[in-house]
């Protein structure tokens, strides 16, 4: 087992910091950061009472390094080695057959596999390795409860979700970090300790909230590894929301308006009173983590979240990736998406709509590693893509295909209607032709943008999307294909939900419909949920149809 100390940032925390560093010579910081230049931009820029403390405490100034490495030489792009479909990836492990790496959001096959494979294995050994972890399943998770803030526990399940996290990460090669990081909740703590001793038999100490960790490793052989602790990590805050059952909120609030709660990066659930049952709870645990009470945000939208935590990731996470080390952060649904659309918007400090589209039908699974590997894009790191256009998010997935929480796509808001991610293998075509690669890949990737296109009312960008994509399913998959089928849905979808709909794209999107589920009956079934689910359009498309013709006499 290795060993672990934990140490508490003390009242003086500036002057003592300096004085440290001060006294170690010509160490820097383990973040790579010039220190004084650090307290010079934290203070000029007047942060908020109380905010500095909790800042340099739980942002987590590493350890005084031993040995420390030089950055590793980061390339741009595939070399000439992974450009070859045919190349083989040299592991130390080869993974399972049952472990797949699920490209999101762009195209995904045997040649991208190779080439992150490939990666993976070179930036293991030279650094600048970064996975995210979604937390096993909770209490509250089990109960369908909004959660948020609250400190609870893990369940069974979502222990040994841990357990299989570390031992994908062992089969992908993956077996130490450097660095870990959780939130102050201590699911994640949890997590990350299941993972950790899965992966190499460590431990992480349960200290306190807002501290660093450390262990104790031989001097002169390598950097200290660290565990940061910080509230910064911890989930959006779901305010008045928070312990609420689902189900009891849609009934209350209406589908709409908790989905808006949920998903959009700009709105906020109701704010949590004094007297909540949780109040009193997170405002101790807030002034443990390092926070002020008074400052406890009673609310959060997906905005504010992503401004902690991306203020973490530039503070903390990042100079660890420029030093070539890797990084496990075990976090939260919300924060993973935040900490996604910060590392693969396009355009930096700009909300990315299109990014963010995707991110809101994006089910983030339990306990399933997410892994971002590293290039130098004009001297700045950058998270490596192959692929980087429509629809991509650069980070994989590590699934197995008997995982019962894989990442997939809304298809709609029914829970009945999951996208899944293409087959590595190709499709099958009447007529025996073979389908594979970037355009039957591409289809399905556009169906499943169209169908977030759609939940976020943006209606003429999904009906052109579709209307460009159908004819290519048609020809590719074929009339009877599931994909097709859905697709088809979409397009019918967009056509009577707009508000602007005229009787004629009504009466198009019920004949769309009724065609599409005649089909749907007769290859998939009645009883296929994709069949029930083109069947419900279908009547609600009728109703839309029916209430205009009446408006309109």
């Amino acid at each position: 087992m290795a060993a672990y100390t934990t140490t508490q940032s003390s009242p003086g925390l500036l002057d003592t910091l300096r004085n440290t560093w001060g006294s170690r010579g010509n160490a820097k910081p383990a973040l790579g950061l010039d220190l004084e230049r650090s307290f010079e931009e934290l203070q000029t820029q007047r942060p908020k009472k109380g905010f500095l403390r909790s800042v340099v405490a739980s942002f987590c100034l590493a350890p005084a390094v031993h040995g420390e490495r030089t950055n590793p030489k980061l390339t741009d792009g595939l070399t000439d080695d992974e450009e070859d479909a045919d190349s083989e990836a040299t592991t130390e492990v080869a993974p399972p057959l049952s472990l797949r790496y699920t490209g999101l959001g762009q195209p995904w096959n045997m040649k991208r596999e190779e080439a992150f494979r490939a990666r993976l294995d070179k930036c293991r050994r030279s650094g600048a390795v970064l996975v995210l972890l979604r937390h096993g399943e909770s209490d509250w998770n089990a109960k369908d409860q909004f959660t948020g803030w609250a400190d609870v526990g893990m369940t069974d399940e979502g222990r040994k979700q841990a357990v299989n996290a570390g031992h994908r990460l062992a089969a992908s090669g993956v077996r130490r970090f450097d660095d870990l990081h959780s939130s102050a909740l201590k699911r994640t703590v949890d997590t990350l300790s299941v993972v950790l001793e899965a992966l190499s038999g460590a431990s992480l100490p349960k200290g306190p909230r807002g501290t660093v960790s450390r262990s104790e490793m031989p001097r002169g052989t390598r950097d200290q590894s660290t565990h940061c602790r910080a509230w910064q990590l911890n989930e959006r805050h779901y305010g008045a929301l928070t312990g609420v059952n689902k189900n009891d909120a849609r009934e209350q609030y209406g589908e709409a308006q908790v989905k808006a709660w949920r998903r959009s990066w700009a709105c906020s659930p109701p704010p949590m009173s004094d007297d909540h049952p949780c109040y009193a709870a997170l405002q101790s645990a807030y002034r443990d983590a390092g926070g002020d009470p008074d400052e406890l945000p009673r609310s959060e939208s997906l905005s504010a979240c992503e401004k902690r935590t991306t203020a973490y990731y530039e503070n903390v996470i990042r100079p660890q990736l420029e030093r070539g080390r890797s990084v496990l952060v075990a976090a939260h649904n919300n924060v993973i998406r935040t900490l996604m659309h910060h590392l693969d918007r396009r355009g930096f400090g700009e909300v990315d709509q299109g990014l963010v589209a995707e991110l809101s039908a994006l089910d983030i699974p339990y306990a399933t590693p997410l892994v971002y590997t590293f290039s130098r894009d004009g001297g700045r790191l950058a998270p490596f893509a192959d692929n980087a256009g429509h629809g991509a998010i650069r980070g994989t997935f590590l699934t197995t295909s008997s995982s019962r929480h894989a990442p997939s796509f809304a298809f709609t808001s029914s829970k009945t209607r999951r996208w899944t991610q293409p087959s590595r293998r190709g499709r099958r075509v009447p007529g025996g032709a073979g389908v594979s690669g970037r355009v039957a890949e591409t289809a399905v990737g556009d169906a499943a943008y169209a169908g977030t296109l759609g939940d976020l009312r943006r209606f003429e960008e999904a009906k052109s999307l579709m209307l460009q994509s159908i004819p290519v399913a048609r020809r590719v998959f074929g009339d009877n294909d599931e994909t097709t089928l859905k697709m088809r849905t979409i397009y019918a979808e967009a056509l009577y939900r707009d508000d602007v709909a005229t009787l004629d794209d009504l009466r198009e999107a019920v004949r769309t419909l009724e065609d599409t589920a005649r089909i749907a009956r007769r290859v998939l079934g009645g009883a296929h949920p994709v069949t029930m689910g083109i069947e419900s359009e279908l009547q609600k498309s009728r109703a839309a149809l029916g209430g205009s013709s009446k408006g309109s006499n």
